[in-house]
């Protein structure tokens, strides 16, 4: 995995090591504004930015080498950020959602690949009722994790399908339910009200459930998924975030600001567009690659 983050994360990295790498004991300003650029480049935001330039003008003097300096202020910036994700014995539900194009449908069969391999048995249940091409795009990939799929009928309720998708899910002897739920923007208000709806219907069965709900976050598209992320956790209380195409963004620093405003783990994370592309996170793997 350390491979992954390290390919995956080189779009950043190497700006930022090339900057790092020529500061001296004592930092100028100009040094520290060429610095200070490829931390806001990176979207780490401006407040990390502002304590990694205090703290290298100061621990430099001391011999300390830039890049550890950077990683070590990370480090306290996003402790908890990893969680274990804790899945009970009794039937899971996990409620996967986020916007159009976020790499959501892709991210839910890779997801039930992982936790096939661990030993769940997923079923995978499409509350995509508004694109006719969302089920077909969903069990192809449910093929490719080797999972069961329960599809929906352009149209139909979601709520009514998520519901159904449970006991279905219940009387076949599976422990874990995925239900993929139609891509919207957070900025249309009847869409998100949607989401509350599936989730009181799920909760008609089991008043614990879902027991996760996760938000599908494009890093590509660094802090502009702040709003996005705020929306999503207002509507529907997100447990956890998944990262996806961290390997081709070059703003995945955004995971800085994103874990100091709303303080929810960062479960896995997309490395890739292969079925088993997807990894739990990991903070020291996520700073290596980083600096």
């Amino acid at each position: 995995m350390f491979s992954l983050f390290k390919k995956g994360l080189q779009k950043v990295s190497q700006g930022l090591d090339s900057v790092l790498n020529q500061l001296g004991d004592r930092p100028d300003a100009k040094s520290l504004q060429a610095l200070e650029q490829k931390l806001l480049e990176a979207d780490l935001g401006p407040s990390a930015a502002e304590n990694i330039l205090q703290e290298l003008s100061q621990e430099r003097r001391r011999g300390r080498a830039a890049g550890e300096i950077v990683r070590e202020i990370l480090r306290k910036r996003l402790a908890g950020i990893e969680k274990p994700f804790f899945l009970g014995k009794e039937l899971q539900t996990i409620l996967i959602v986020g916007i159009n194009g976020a790499g959501k449908t892709t991210t839910v069969a890779k997801l039930a690949r992982l936790l096939k391999a661990r030993g769940r048995k997923p079923i995978i249940a499409s509350a995509d009722t508004f694109r006719a091409a969302a089920n077909q795009q969903l069990a192809a990939w449910a093929e490719r994790a080797g999972t069961p799929i329960i599809e929906s009928q352009t149209g139909a309720d979601p709520a009514s399908v998520a519901f159904d998708a449970r006991k279905a899910a219940q009387s076949r002897g599976h422990d874990t339910l995925l239900i993929d739920t139609a891509g919207r923007l957070h900025t249309k208000e009847k869409l998100m009200e949607e989401l509350i709806k599936i989730d009181k219907a799920i909760k008609k069965q089991d008043s614990l459930a879902p027991q996760h709900r996760l938000l599908v976050l494009d890093a590509t598209l660094g802090l502009n998924t702040l709003a996005q992320a705020k929306a999503f956790e207002e509507t529907v209380k997100l447990t956890g975030l998944i990262i996806t195409k961290l390997d081709g963004s070059s703003k995945a620093g955004s995971v800085v600001p994103l874990y100091e405003e709303l303080h929810l783990p960062v479960y896995f994370v997309g490395l890739g567009e292969g079925i088993d592309e997807l990894e739990e996170f990991r903070l020291e793997k996520y700073l290596e690659g980083l600096i």
